[in-house]
């Protein structure tokens, strides 16, 4: 429990029904609920529902098993659900209403520093329209006959215009906050061009190079231009006299379309790249603008589903790469979602239902009063109703009247125990589904089943040591910086990081290789391993709370370790972090000669336990880890994904759960 109180997000465990079994004293100052609410086993919709919160499930860019819960107030909660092996759910609960906030402010300023960077341009244009108009006007009250055709032609051309630069502004400002359209981006990136060129001076040249394919994507439109006028002004900034920028689309393999923004500008090092998508980075020499603009560009593009790459050298020019996944046929009809009333007083069951329709506009209640009135007063293309609302077979009822009052409406009545005949058949007849897509079967008489989830735990665990069960990074990194110095060299910390969870011999191979530096790689490692082992001892490591909180908790079954480290650096970790004791069987890379993502020392350390390998339970955070594990057919846990921390939670809840 002190593992739970210890985190800053509220956590909450379901049992199968939805009913809230256990939860940290975070949850109740999340949800803003009294923590006597919390007693009793509620059902977790009924909080929630009672504290105002909405939910919302499935919008764009979200990932499966991720909600947002919505209060009218404007607070932000970030839900991350992971499902249970045998029922029930482990919930984490993350306050997000200051970083919304944040966003939409970025958002807000990302194009109020765009129009900005225009307006000179703009006002210089409109100066030039309303001087052709004054002029015009003053020569027409002296011109002669045959001149006034001329002069009118030269008032009529300023005021289309001046009317055409209006109308682009007003469409720019005004799609802020649009949802995602289907489109063509070759019509997209014409329509903009315009805009562009506005923005830009004399001296810079704009080229558009259509793709000669139609690319149709789901897009914001208004982000979207945003994006490329961002790009295109940034690429103006780093061409110091006359250039060009050119923006060619094309059409990649895998379904997938690219506009690149390529500039003749001073381009940017190495260095300046690195942190080109960061917030609030920039590289002006003035420091003027506010380094959001890329950092903007990327998170939408990301959002949209798609990725942002940079090409760029000093002298050579910058390439902005975006990509975008295509539409397939059925998403390129872009039809209306579905709006669907959902009447259902299981919270289970409703939850079951919301992950079934994630693209439906959904209405919830779990009052039968309440769903008539939803019915009186907005129309739906889909009633789904569970035939008993409490003590009262309702889902009748409630299916007449949604058919009665638009015949195009459908109707679904779901129930484990329906009645062999149909009441509404034959005034409204309808397909009968095959026995065995009914809802969950409930108790005869009875309101559904409740009981606490109970997991298949694995016979055996298999934990790494860097970076799983400790946090070693730095230690590593200081071990190797003073082995590369005293051979007169000098280990780059990306290239270290980008290149976690490789066995010694190899990342310093791959460094000689990547450098060319005639380096002594024996010596290396040797001087290497010593720092490493001195610096453990030393306490200079820090322990991983959670899954050290597992390996306790596990007990005397059959644990071990199985590092791509040496055996007395992996030692003098694990007594740094006090749970030596822990494990009895402990494999490192001398041992088999083979590091990950051979699967040997994951095979041999099931061996030693006397568990099959299917049987058993990886814990990694490297992808040569995982990689290893899927070779040797065992079942892995990476520690570095969102939902790990519930996964590790739910089995520490589920070791210390009394025995039945």
């Amino acid at each position: 429990q002190n593992l739970y109180d210890g985190m800053s997000d509220g956590l909450a465990i379901l049992s199968d029904t939805g009913a809230l079994i256990a939860g940290n004293r975070h949850l109740a100052s999340v949800l803003r609920l009294a923590p006597e609410a919390m007693r009793g086993r509620p059902e977790m919709q009924r909080l929630l529902t009672a504290g105002g919160w909405r939910r919302s499930d499935g919008a764009e860019g979200f990932p499966e098993g991720f909600a947002e819960l919505h209060h009218p107030d404007g607070r932000v909660v970030e839900v991350r659900e992971s499902r249970l092996a045998t029922g029930g759910s482990v919930m984490l609960l993350s306050d997000a209403s200051e970083r919304h906030e944040l966003a939409a402010r970025l958002r807000q300023v990302q194009r109020t520093e765009a129009l900005g960077k225009i307006a000179g341009e703009v006002a210089h244009d409109f100066g030039n329209i309303l001087t052709t108009i004054t002029t015009s006007l003053h020569l027409l009250e002296t011109t002669p006959p045959d001149r006034a055709t001329s002069l009118r032609k030269s008032l009529a051309s300023a005021l289309d215009l001046g009317s055409s630069l209006t109308q682009r502004l007003l469409a720019f400002a005004r799609r802020s906050n649009l949802e995602p359209e289907v489109m063509d981006l070759n019509d997209l990136v014409a329509g903009v061009e315009d805009l562009i060129g506005l923005a830009l001076d004399d001296r810079i040249a704009l080229s558009i190079v259509p793709a000669p394919a139609i690319l149709t994507v789901r897009i914001d439109p208004g982000q979207m231009e945003s994006a490329l006028l961002n790009l295109c002004l940034n690429a103006a900034q780093a061409i110091p006299g006359t250039g060009r920028i050119d923006i060619r689309l094309t059409l990649l393999p895998h379904d997938r379309a690219q506009i690149e923004v390529c500039d003749t500008g001073v381009g940017m090092s190495p260095e300046v790249q690195a942190h080109a998508m960061e917030p609030f980075f920039t590289a002006r020499a003035d420091g003027a603008g506010t380094g959001l603009g890329l950092a903007m560009v990327y998170g939408f593009i990301r959002q949209s589903g798609g990725d942002v790459e940079i090409d760029s050298s000093p002298g050579l020019g910058t390439c902005v790469r975006l990509t975008l996944p295509l539409c397939s046929p059925e998403d390129a009809q872009s039809p209306a979602p579905l709006r669907v009333l959902l009447i259902e007083d299981d919270p289970g069951d409703a939850a079951h239902a919301r992950r079934a329709l994630p693209q439906a506009r959904i209405t919830e209640t779990s009052d039968a009063a309440e769903a008539q009135a939803l019915l009186r007063g907005a129309a739906f293309d889909l009633v789904l109703t569970d035939l008993h609302l409490g003590a009262e077979a309702a889902g009748w009822r409630l299916a007449e009247a949604a058919l009665r009052a638009d015949p195009h409406c459908r109707a679904v009545v779901v129930s484990g125990r329906l009645p062999e005949a149909d009441p509404l058949d034959p005034p409204f007849p309808r397909p009968r589904l095959p026995s065995g897509q009914a809802a969950r079967p409930r108790r005869p008489g009875g309101p559904p089943a409740r009981t606490a989830p109970a997991m298949t735990l694995p016979k055996a665990l298999i934990f790494d040591c860097d970076g799983t069960l400790a946090l070693t990074a730095d230690l590593h990194f200081a071990a190797f910086c003073a082995a590369f110095a005293a051979q007169g060299s000098r280990l780059d910390r990306d290239f270290y990081l980008a290149r976690g969870g490789l066995a010694r011999p190899a990342l310093i191979a791959v460094w000689i290789e990547a450098t060319g530096e005639r380096l002594d790689a024996a010596r290396l490692a040797r001087d290497s391993i010593r720092e490493a082992e001195t610096l453990a001892l030393a306490g200079q490591c820090a322990p991983n709370p959670p899954v050290i909180a597992l390996a306790r908790s596990w007990g005397a079954r059959p644990s071990a370790v199985a590092s791509n480290g040496e055996g007395p650096i992996v030692r003098a970790i694990l007594k740094a972090c006090g749970i030596a004791e822990l494990f009895d069987t402990v494999v490192t890379l001398e041992q088999v000669g083979a590091a990950k993502p051979d699967p040997a020392m994951f095979l041999l350390a099931a061996e030693r336990m006397g568990a099959a390998p299917a049987d058993c339970l990886v814990l990694e955070d490297s992808a040569q880890g995982m990689e290893a594990a899927r070779r040797g057919g065992i079942p892995a846990l990476d520690v570095r994904e969102p939902g790990a921390l519930a996964e590790i939670a739910a089995m520490v809840t589920q070791l210390r759960l009394p025995a039945a």
